[in-house]
Order: structure tokens, then C-alpha cells, then sequence
């Protein structure tokens, strides 16, 4: 839309005048050079409002923050290896920083029969672990020990970044209920 009113600012590309409704008006510079103080005749420059300059600049934080959010849920914290000595499988977990499981791998053909058949991504680390150990149980892989000799499960905790304390007093009382003995390692060369 053309506009017309006195020239009062020259800036670059843009020319500033107020019309005859003393309306400031900003104008795009066209091939008539203006003039200060002289009639001037040019299409309106649509402004970027302040308020969308605000609504940008709050999606582009929301934006960050989803995506640091996002980086930290699917960063692992720590790497968790769980052992379970009768049946010589091992297991590796990494967690993130809400200790939930963000992978499960094994490099044995026992601990990958077991992870193949029981899906514990995404669950937290105990509630993983007791689904695991009860699955070895159910599959046999696992032998309830009896009154007599206890079955041992050695955990090592590894790579924790932020030197957080991984709590397993979950797995560690539902083992003990079954029976078996479970020794965390937390990199320290001992149990």
C-alpha cells in the first residue's frame, strides 16, 4: 500500500514521514531519491512488531530447553553389568540421569536369549532388573538355590558421569527374598 506524507528521515533503504493525518509512517526508498522536508510518495514497510520479536524469542528458548531435555533422557549416565554367575550371563544396562534403562545389551548367547524375551527399556533400573531376574527365573536359565547354598549376582557400575549414587535396595530385597546374594562393584576393584 503507497502512502504519502513529508519527508522527516532518511535511513538507508527506509525513508520516515508523516502524513497529512500526522501519522508516522515508515516507507520503502524508491528510484526518486527523497528529500528532507519535500512531499514523498512510497509502499509501506511492514515492521516486525515487538510483540512477535517476544513471541519468536520464547519458541526459540522452549525450543532449546526441549532439546536440551531431550539430550539428557537419552544420554547415558552410567553403565550398569549385571552378572548372574549360575547360569554365566551378563547382562549390560545404560541408564540416564533419571536412572531409567536407555539400553540393554550382552555379549553372550545367554544374556541375549534373556533381553531377547523381556523388553526392560525405558523402565527404571530396579524395576528392570527384577523383571530380568524373575524372566531368567521363569526360562530356567536361572536356578532358585536351596535352603542351603545361596546364588550370587554381581552388579558393576561403571562410566557414572556425575558420580551419582545408583540405588538398587529394590533388586537387592527382592534377590534376597529368592535367595541370592548380590555384590556391587562400583568401579573400585573390589565387591
Amino acid at each position: 500500500m503507497k502512502h504519502t506524507g513529508k519527508v522527516i528521515n532518511i535511513d538507508k533503504n527506509k525513508v520516515f514521514i508523516v502524513t497529512k493525518d500526522k501519522e508516522f509512517l515508515t516507507v520503502k526508498k524508491n528510484k526518486i531519491e527523497p528529500i528532507v522536508g519535500q512531499i514523498y510518495t512510497g509502499e509501506a514497510k511492514n515492521p516486525v512488531s515487538s510483540t512477535l520479536k517476544y513471541i519468536i524469542f520464547a519458541i526459540s528458548i522452549l525450543i532449546l530447553f526441549s532439546a536440551y531435555t531431550l539430550f539428557q533422557s537419552f544420554s547415558p549416565k552410567a553403565t550398569i553389568i549385571a552378572e548372574m554367575t549360575d547360569f554365566n550371563g551378563k547382562v549390560k544396562f545404560e541408564i540416564n540421569k533419571n536412572n531409567k534403562i536407555i539400553n540393554v545389551s550382552s555379549r553372550n548367547t545367554t544374556g541375549l536369549e534373556i533381553i531377547d524375551t523381556t523388553n526392560v527399556v525405558g523402565n527404571y533400573l530396579n524395576d528392570g532388573l527384577i523383571i530380568l531376574f524373575d524372566n531368567a527365573i521363569s526360562e530356567k536359565k536361572l536356578s532358585i538355590p536351596d535352603g542351603h547354598n545361596f546364588g550370587q549376582i554381581n552388579i558393576f557400575i561403571s562410566n557414572n558421569k556425575f558420580n551419582d549414587d545408583v540405588n538398587l535396595n529394590e533388586f537387592i530385597e527382592h534377590s534376597e527374598k529368592n535367595k541370592f546374594i548380590v555384590q556391587i562393584n562400583k568401579n573400585t576393584g573390589e565387591f
